[in-house]
Order: C-alpha cells, then structure tokens, then sequence
C-alpha cells in the first residue's frame, strides 16, 4: 500500500525592513548625483521610497562626505544588521503561527549583499540561539531569483521530514553593496535596490491533519536564458576595492521574451490554464521588467499590483521581495479555497524561477 504523499505548507511568513526611510530624491542628493541622464533613475514614480542602512552621525543625519563606506566597512554592517533584522521577521512569523523558535529543524540562508565563512546560517543559529542540531543550507550570490531556489531546497526537505518546520530566510542588504558613482549604470542600481529581511515557515503535512487556510506548493519551474550570463552580474571595481552590481537594459526585454516557456512548463505539467491563476506573487525586480512581463501575457494591470505596492515603498529587496508581495496578497484579504497561485522571481542568469501553489 502507498503512502500519502505529504503536503508542503506555507504556515506564514515574516518581514523586517531598517528603521531609516528615505525618499528617491534624498538618495539622489545623498550619492551626489546632479548628471541629467544618472538623475532621471531617481524621478520614476514607481518607486517613491526605500529603507536603507547608511552611515549616521550621533544625531540620526546621514553624513554625506562618508556614505562611500570600505569593503571592510560594509562587510561588518551587513554582519551587524542582518542577525537583528532576521530575528525581526523570524519572531514575527513565529508568532503568526504560534510556534516556537525551538520548533526549528531546517534553515536556509539566502543571501547576495553579504558572504562569511562561517556562512549567514551557523551565525543565525549561534546569534539566535536555535537548537544546535538544525540543519542547514546556504545560498550565496545567485542573485534576486534566489528566494525561490531556496523555497525549493525548504519543500525538498520538508517533503522528507512530516511535520519538521524548515524555514526558509532571505536576506539582503542592499546598501552594503553600494558603489557610490554618478553614472549611469550606478544610478540604475543605486534607484533601485532596498534593505529586507523576509522569512518564511513552512512544514509537511498529512491529509488527514493539513491546514485548509494556507497555501500547499505542488511544483516548480525553472529557465535560464541562454547567452545572457553577463546582463545582470557583480563586477570588481579594483580602483575602489569593491563589488559593484552592472544591470543591462536589454534585461527586461529578455525576460519578457522567455517569460512563457517556464510558465507553459509548470501550467502543462499541472493540466491548468494561464487563466486558471488567480494571484500573482511577483519580484519587484523593476517597473520596466513588470510591464514587459504584463505585455507578454495579456495580463490586466491589477495582476502584479502586490508587487508594485513593494516597489513603491521598498524598492527592489532582491531574493526576499516576491515573499514582501505574499504578504500584500495575504492582507488584501481576497484569497478563496482552491486558488492558484504563482510565485516568479528573476534574476543573474539569466534565470526565471516559478512556484506553484493553492489554497
């Protein structure tokens, strides 16, 4: 006789964003950009605000003269902020789901702002004190599709462990990537990225005792584009010692162009339709990327308004943003018994990364 195969639910989720807010045009001032060309990134409307980590007097006034921070520097930042906003959003999604922190059995770490050895999870158990026996994952530098992969690794996990709790946590802090530059290509990134912490809990569970409110994932899709590894990429500024992010224009473009052949796949393999997808749960990977991805598919503009609410007032918080667009969904309140959902992150690759799921 066969065994019921588990079902793999996402109990809740938790968010934590820096207490320093700051609008398109403070940022703009702050980085000293006064080039027309540079300028005009910091004027779109689809962004109004981000929160970010920036170097401070005693008086709480960001210092213009030392926001260009060290390697060193904003090596230590990412370390110091990153435990704290993670046991933010941790605590929070605990607590939505009434469970405790020595519940944890699974972690994994993703992140593409900060690298340590030991990585981001040994830290996170240490700092926070979970049980010395979780396991554990990281994933560095993938990049903004990365959340998925990870909710992927959780699933596998999950799938083999009933009633575990893995926990999957996406961290970035964008501003410890930051390469203060008045041109064209830094204006891109620096208009663009924001600070975020998001966690997600999830468990297997059997029929008989599976929760009916939230949402089970049956499958993922993946793509990567062929011959466009180097549009979205880290590069090594030697002259100031640092990572600096490059993102192609044609970025969008290609994204919109392949958008359906993960999209066919995962919808194909689960004998749905386009139209049977009720909630889209996107990446906040830009303005341009989520227009030409509507365009692509005949969507209304309503289909990613979660997400486009997270980019006005969080900007890109890279591998987490598509978990800040969940929450958006969740409090819209709108969901109903036996809807699909999809979740798309897109990233360096380039990749597009797919989740399916239903209440």
């Amino acid at each position: 006789m066969s065994k019921t195969k588990p079902q793999i639910k996402i109990l809740n989720v938790g968010l934590a964003v820096p207490e320093t807010r700051f609008s398109q045009k403070d940022m703009a001032t702050l980085m000293g950009v006064i080039t027309s060309s540079s300028l005009r990134f910091f004027e779109h409307d689809h962004i109004n605000s981000r929160h970010l980590i920036l170097p401070q007097k005693s008086n709480n006034i960001v210092q213009v003269e030392s926001l260009e921070e060290s390697t060193d520097e904003l090596r230590e930042k990412f370390k110091l902020n990153s435990i704290s906003l993670i046991e933010k959003a941790l605590t929070e999604a605990l607590s939505k789901s009434q469970i405790k922190k020595e519940d944890i059995d699974y972690i994994v770490c993703v992140t593409s702002t900060g690298f340590f050895v030991p990585g981001l999870s040994a830290l996170t158990i240490e700092s926070l004190n979970l049980k010395r026996n979780c396991q554990r994952l990281d994933i560095v530098g993938m990049g903004c599709n990365a959340g998925l992969n990870g909710l992927n690794a959780v699933t596998n996990w999950c799938s083999q462990n009933l009633n575990q709790i893995g926990v999957l946590i996406c961290c970035e802090l964008s501003s410890c990537i930051y390469s203060i530059e008045d041109n064209e290509n830094s204006a891109i990134v620096n208009s663009l990225f924001g600070d975020g912490v998001a966690v997600c809990l999830m468990q297997s569970q059997t029929n008989q005792n599976a929760l009916t409110d939230v949402p089970s994932i049956l499958d993922f899709s993946s793509h990567l584009i062929a011959a466009t590894l180097p549009l979205l990429r880290f590069n090594w500024n030697s002259e100031k010692n640092k990572y600096s992010f490059f993102v192609d224009k044609k970025t969008p473009l290609y994204l919109a162009e392949n958008i359906s052949t993960p999209l066919e796949e995962i919808l194909n393999k689960n004998k749905i339709k386009i139209t049977d997808i009720k909630h889209w749960i996107v990446h906040s990977g830009g303005a341009a990327i989520l227009d030409a991805i509507e365009t692509k598919l005949g969507l209304d503009k309503k289909s990613f308004r979660h997400t486009r609410s997270v980019l006005k007032e969080f900007g890109n918080v890279s591998s987490g943003s598509f978990l800040f667009s969940y929450q958006n969904l969740l409090n819209e309140q709108s969901i109903k018994k036996d809807d699909y959902g999809l979740m798309i992150t897109m990233g360096p690759g380039l990749t597009i990364e797919m989740a399916l799921i239903r209440w």
